[in-house]
């Protein structure tokens, strides 16, 4: 099955071709280290994380890279407010955010900090220097745009309509206001590095161009980030490596939309914005993940009450009929819906669509239960659903619940009352599950319960 995704740099929808057969090397713009991350942070890096699960599980091996800007003006700001060093600072948000990662079900990856790639950056301006990409101005380096005529190839906007949206003043010595800072002039040093042109330390955009060169080697196939990145960060990644690396630093470009909070982008700047641990008191951190997942990774997707308790109930129907499935099944060598999943995520990784089979699914299997299906047709369904739920990332909580005989009895007990047309007992019953957090459905096939 061949895998199609938007190549933002084409603005098409693109076949996967791998530069090696077989391989499939992923470069993805991870965290600034200054503050506890947000959960529109985690949306991309719950995205690229089940991308990479989705391409393993087609047989591809997968090497995916994630960064950390261990050093910027915010990460020095903070540092300094502080009183400690930057690498106390940084570490301890690293920390956290490995602690999230974890909740999180997002896998090991190689995670680089730029700290350790400084004179690996260096090298690189050095040379951009030499080939006339590059000039210095009072201790700083800066990137000439004018350079670069494919400079916008990636955001597709016309110089006017870039330079609106830049946010960087004509610092003195720049020649035009679109130049972008390769190396700043930094005296502190505590926050500097040697170089060429005097104490500083690298710009935003350089470090991840070093740092994905040196890890995945260039080109490579996918470059992910949020949108938000496009430009200028990823513009300029693609300007800054072009005269070193002529086949360009990454063949697709791929970019999931913004996390949004009443109409706004989630973002620390607008102070909108929600950490996973002001969320996992009340929703499991797999019901965050099923959350992330729920649109199309390229919409954007709003975070509210209501979609935020649909994916809890959702796991909670997951685990249910799990537990039902493991019960009664027998391993079967099929797997019920999976076709239809690798499908949707095969055309531009649809995890929507996605998670519309593996619910499908669930109440397809509900359905087989109720009406006593083989244990080889429900062990297809419990195969199928367990597939779609590892290559999401989901983990569900399968054990049996210390109250289910109870629950069993309950909800049989509910069920001969309504036969006998015991309506009052039946309501007392349905009352006493809620109390359990057991919730009741009546369907046409019979009474089916999961937990809240």
């Amino acid at each position: 099955m061949s895998i199609r995704v938007h190549n933002t740099l084409s603005g098409q929808i693109e076949t996967l071709t791998p530069i090696h057969p077989g391989e499939v090397r992923i470069y993805v713009c991870g965290p600034t280290v200054y503050d506890e991350l947000h959960i529109g942070n985690f949306r991309c890096f719950v995205v690229f994380d089940s991308l990479a699960r989705f391409l393993r599980q087609e047989g591809y091996q997968v090497t995916k890279v994630q960064n950390f800007t261990d050093v910027d003006d915010r990460t020095i700001a903070q540092a300094k407010s502080e009183g400690i060093s930057l690498r106390e600072l940084t570490d301890r948000y690293i920390d956290l955010y490995y602690r999230d990662a974890r909740l999180l079900g997002i896998e090991d990856q190689i995670y680089p900090r730029a700290t350790d790639y400084v004179a690996e950056m260096v090298a690189h301006i050095a040379r951009l220097i030499e080939l006339g990409h590059a000039y210095t101005a009072d201790g700083s380096v800066y990137f000439s745009v004018d350079s670069y005529p494919a400079y916008g190839q990636l955001s597709h906007q016309p110089p006017e309509e870039r330079q609106a949206g830049l946010r960087v003043e004509m610092e003195p010595g720049k020649r035009v206001a679109a130049d972008f800072a390769l190396w700043k002039r930094e005296t502190d040093p505590a926050f500097s590095w040697p170089s060429p042109w005097g104490p500083g330390r690298p710009g935003w955009h350089i470090e991840c161009s070093v740092m994905s060169a040196h890890h995945l080697g260039v080109p490579f196939d996918i470059h992910g980030g949020g949108i938000d990145l496009v430009f200028p960060h990823h513009e300029n990644e693609i300007a800054q490596t072009a005269p070193l690396q002529p086949e360009g630093l990454a063949r697709i470009w791929m970019h999931n939309g913004m996390l949004t909070l009443h109409d706004e982008k989630m973002a620390k700047s607008l102070k909108n914005t929600f950490r996973l641990s002001d969320l996992t008191g009340r929703y499991p951190p797999e019901a965050i993940r099923l959350f992330l997942l729920s649109a199309h990774y390229r919409s954007p997707l709003a975070a509210d009450e209501e979609a935020m308790d649909a994916a809890r109930a959702g796991l909670r129907r997951i685990e249910n009929v799990l537990r039902r499935l493991a019960a009664k099944s027998r391993p079967a060598a099929e797997l019920e819906g999976w076709e239809r999943f690798r499908a949707s995520l095969a055309d531009d990784f649809n995890t929507a669509e996605a998670e519309g089979v593996l619910f499908d699914t669930v109440r397809g299997a509900n359905t087989a239960l109720d009406h006593g299906a083989s244990p080889a047709a429900l062990g297809a369904y419990l195969a199928g659903i367990e597939r779609m739920c590892q290559v999401l990332g989901v983990r569900p909580e399968v054990g049996a619940a210390d109250d289910d005989q109870e629950v069993l009895q309950l909800v049989s007990a509910r069920e001969a009352a309504r036969r006998s047309r015991d309506f009052p007992e039946a309501d007392r019953i349905r009352l006493k599950l809620r109390e359990l957090g057991v919730v009741v459905e009546d369907t046409a096939d019979g009474s089916r319960w999961y937990r809240a």
